[in-house]
Order: C-alpha cells, then structure tokens, then sequence
C-alpha cells in the first residue's frame, strides 16, 4: 500500500457525490490504456521520462510524426508527440510509481513532486 503524508486515504467529494476512498477495491473495470503528451521538447521529455525508468521505443504510424512509446505495467501506453502545429499537452499532472533499482537519478524512496521539460507536475512515488 502507497503511504501517504496525510493521515486521511481519501479525497473530499463534490456535492451529490460519493467520497472517494483510495484503499477500497476498484468499482468500474475501465483502465486507462493510451496517455499521449505533447510537447515541443520531445528528446528532451523522453530522457526525462527514461530516468524514471521507462523504456521507449521510437514509432511512427503511417504518414504521421515520429514519436516515443513506453509500456508501463498493466500495459497502459505512455507516448511523447512533437505538438506540431497544435498545441502542447498543457496543466496536466501525472502519478508514477517507480522501483528504486529502476531510476537513472538519484533520488531516495518515498513522495517527490517533479516537473518534466514541458513543465508538467509528475508525482513520482519510488519504493525500496
């Protein structure tokens, strides 16, 4: 079980809903399988992420842009896209769990907040 700095293991509810409890078994079986980010520092972001531990592969699909993808445990998909013409990925926060043996930077085990080259928040919880 993650520990948490706070002593409370769940979130505070909007009106005319439930209160989240984050120790309580899953109620749905949906699972996110595709988080794409988008950003102009694509080789940038992509060494960031390794250094957390992900492995990426570069890909391209048909006509379109080349891109890194990792796969994470439970086979969700992590891709890093150039924005192109459109707009970066923008305020967005990200919760990685990552084994100590797996990091390429020095860090201790436990909560950190971090920002990645496009100034996203990732909360990164390393174990021992």
């Amino acid at each position: 079980m993650r520990t948490m700095s706070h002593a409370s293991r769940s979130r505070n509810a909007l009106p005319g809903t439930a209160r989240l409890d984050l120790d309580r078994a899953p109620s749905t079986q949906v699972q996110v399988n595709l988080l794409v980010l988008y950003g102009a520092r694509l080789a940038s972001c992509r060494d960031f992420y390794r250094n957390l531990g992900l492995v990426f592969e570069g890909e391209r699909h048909g006509g379109g842009p080349e891109h890194y993808a990792a796969v994470l445990a439970g086979g969700t998909v992590l891709e890093l896209y150039p924005a192109g013409a459109g707009t970066a990925t923008g305020r967005t926060r990200i919760g990685l769990t990552v084994p100590l043996d797996s990091l390429r930077i020095a860090l201790e085990p436990g909560d950190h907040v971090l920002r990645d080259p496009e100034d996203r928040v990732v909360d990164l919880h390393v174990t021992a």
